[in-house]
């Protein structure tokens, strides 16, 4: 799970004092992290109801689409390219003012003008990680507006980003990156270097989601139509995905994160039942048989 290599190597981070590189390395994880927490809330929902915050979104989409298209217009003024000068030559006062309805084509333009040059990025300050990360900000964004007249993207479009930007923080920062500076304290501290690597272990790239699904009944065996599930991240209380017990009394809640999660099962007339700390772990399926007995009479 990166969260928990995120976790353990920030709550050590003296062991890497001298290796200044690693701090970097965190922080590059931090923001796809981010962005595939993003995602996950449209895995979840889909376009209906997301409720993430668009300004915060917008501005990370703003921030990036601007440092692109800055690099890109100092590239164009070099070779006198004045069609592609004249596609992303923006001031941030002026994506600021644009319409919500309006900023995300200009983003998107902009991103693709990125991502067509980027063989040059490094030599006009920007990066392909800051093209990737553009491209997760805009599709971000666009579920936030709930637009109808805009293609939101689907659910699978936020998955497979999903696992592209988990393949990417495995494959590039951590194994190209953490595993090989942590490899240098081996010597110096292996009580480090051995959480590290059973941090390292709960990674599963196979499936980074799990599932919990059962079924709802009462004492004597009848089904449970109906009944309310949800799940909150353990000591919390915002609701981290929802369903509701089908007319057979199954109910499946998918895809999760790995995390520490309390499930919660609630019916109007039935005691309610929660089970609290249920950790799940990157690609595993929990099975549960819940009995929900009667209110006793007031």
């Amino acid at each position: 799970m990166i969260d928990t290599v995120l976790t353990y190597c920030n709550a050590n981070s003296s062991a890497f004092g001298s290796i200044p590189a690693v701090a970097g390395v965190i922080a590059a994880i931090q923001v796809k992290l981010d962005q595939i927490h993003q995602l996950n809330q449209i895995a979840l929902t889909g376009t209906k109801g997301v409720t993430k915050d668009s300004l915060a979104t917008r501005k990370t989409m703003t921030d990036l689409a601007y440092k692109c298209s800055n690099s890109l217009c100092a590239l164009a003024n070099v070779n006198e390219d004045t069609i592609l000068l004249a596609k992303v030559n923006f001031t941030y006062t002026h994506l600021v003012r644009l319409k919500k309805e309006e900023i995300h084509s200009i983003c998107q333009s902009i991103h693709n003008e990125a991502h067509a040059n980027i063989a040059q990025a490094a030599n006009y300050g920007y990066t392909p990680t800051d093209v990737t990360n553009l491209q997760s900000a805009i599709t971000a964004y666009l579920a936030t507006i709930q637009s109808p007249r805009i293609a939101i993207v689907t659910r699978s479009q936020a998955i497979r980003q999903m696992k592209e930007l988990a393949n990417f923080i495995v494959n590039r920062h951590f194994k190209l990156g953490l595993d090989l500076m942590s490899n240098t304290l081996i010597i110096s501290n292996p009580n480090f270097i051995s959480g590290y690597k059973k941090a390292r272990k709960t990674i599963n790239l196979g499936s980074t989601h799990a599932k919990i699904r059962g079924i709802v009944q009462a004492p004597e065996g009848t089904i449970l139509p109906d009944v309310n599930i949800y799940i909150t991240k353990t000591g919390q209380y915002q609701i981290i995905l929802q369903t509701t017990s089908n007319s057979k009394g199954r109910f499946s809640l998918t895809p999760i994160l790995p995390d520490n999660y309390d499930l919660h099962f609630q019916l109007l007339g039935r005691i309610p039942h929660t089970e609290t700390n249920l950790h799940i772990p990157a690609g595993k399926e929990f099975l549960r048989k819940i009995t929900l007995s009667l209110e006793p009479p007031q």
